[in-house]
């Protein structure tokens, strides 16, 4: 899990595969970031179920 993180894959404008690996600063933001974003999709997610849940009721 962990590795995917540190070593990934990038396309650059020509088509090839450049791997950057990030420094644990970088993943540590990086690692927050994605956190956050997740929590926002789940959090608007069960606002809208209940919104539905209320004009179904």
């Amino acid at each position: 899990m962990l590795y995917h993180f540190i070593h990934l894959q990038m396309n650059d404008e020509n088509g090839r595969t450049s791997n950057k690996i990030y420094c644990g600063f970088e993943l540590f933001i990086l690692f927050q970031v994605q956190i956050i974003l997740k929590l926002l999709r789940i959090s608007s997610f069960h606002i809208q179920q209940n919104k539905l849940l209320g004009a179904n009721i």
